[in-house]
């Protein structure tokens, strides 16, 4: 069985900060860049759960995620709302990389979507929780870069309806 001290010892090696307390099973490292902490959490005797948590609210995802009328009604495998859209991409991202799964809990104002690895002891060296711990960190990344990719279209719109003049239509006077 690997304990606590084992992985956050391999965490720190790999960049992870943090000042977990050991012995109660759980605790928290974070990576460098990223907003959102890495839990650490044991999982029945034989493996540990890593999971990074992302929350995205409720606006944001009509938003981003708008399903254009322009394009024909999909088929009923493909996503119809745009939060279906969402989860279906962030289970898609998740399904790329080894061992990780993407869990969606929503409430009124947000989407918390939680990326999961586990990594069991049998086995457990240096190098296969290094790779675990790089598939977690590398899905969280690429749902980022998703999420700033479908952000950018409404910014852009944003940034021209600011700088428009107040009167873009106005006609010159003739005299």
């Amino acid at each position: 069985m690997t304990d606590e001290l084992t992985l956050q010892r391999w965490a720190a090696s790999l960049g992870l900060v943090g000042s977990p307390i050991p012995g109660d099973g759980r605790f928290t490292m974070a990576a460098n860049g990223q907003s959102s902490p890495i839990e650490f959490e044991r999982h029945g005797l034989e493996a540990w759960k890593l999971r990074i948590r992302l929350q995205v609210s409720n606006a944001d995802i009509d938003r981003d995620w708008a399903i254009p009328e322009v394009f024909p009604q999909p088929s009923e495998m493909q996503p119809t709302t745009p939060r279906d859209a969402f989860g279906s991409d962030a289970q898609q991202i998740a399904s790329s990389f080894p061992l990780v799964d993407a869990l969606l809990t929503s409430d009124r104002d947000a989407v918390t979507v939680q990326f999961v690895a586990t990594v069991f002891d049998e086995g457990l060296n240096h190098q296969s929780f290094a790779v675990s711990l790089w598939s977690l960190l590398h899905a969280v990344e690429a749902f980022e870069s998703m999420r700033s990719l479908r952000a950018r279209p409404h910014a852009v719109l944003t940034r021209l309806r600011e700088a428009a003049p107040a009167r873009p239509f106005a006609r010159p006077s003739r005299r």
